[in-house]
């Protein structure tokens, strides 16, 4: 149980860096925005951005605030021990190709971000392909809850 609680201050420390960059990013493209150094050709794609980051911090934070509940609860802590390292939720994640999709699918997301700057078609593109990518993970998942 010791390498479990290790193992949630590591992401503990992680998503407290995602939520610091967050903000840092947040105020830099507010702060460009109230200049008016961001052109109009691009001000959907940052308008994206700070949505994007947005919930990113927000879901960042209610986890964040999930596992330190959890290390103050033993209770708590050994049933997220017993549902994360449970055989059948492994067996459906890895049917499901859940760590390569969801992996490819956010590293499509940015990349569609930082080549919105340079062609919008690419962003609407590379951007659609992520979330349908998401989606069909999630279905995928729920089918083989159901299935096995």
């Amino acid at each position: 149980m010791e390498r479990y609680k290790k193992t949630l201050k590591t992401r503990i420390a992680l998503f407290r860096i995602v939520i610091l960059l967050n903000v840092i990013l947040s105020v830099s493209l507010r702060f460009m925005d109230t200049k008016g150094k961001i052109p109009n050709a691009v001000r959907n794609i940052t308008d994206f951005q700070t949505g994007f980051m947005l919930g990113l911090a927000i879901v960042s934070l209610f986890i964040l605030i999930k596992y330190c509940k959890l290390l103050k609860n033993e209770r708590m802590l050994r049933e997220a021990y017993l549902k994360e390292t449970d055989e059948r939720m492994i067996l459906i994640r890895s049917k499901a190709g859940m760590p390569a999709l969801l992996i490819t699918s956010v590293i499509m997301i940015f990349a569609g971000i930082i080549a919105g700057y340079f062609n919008i078609i690419v962003f609407y593109s590379l951007l659609a392909a992520g979330v349908c990518q998401l989606l069909l993970g999630v279905c995928l998942k729920f089918y083989y809850i159901h299935k096995l």
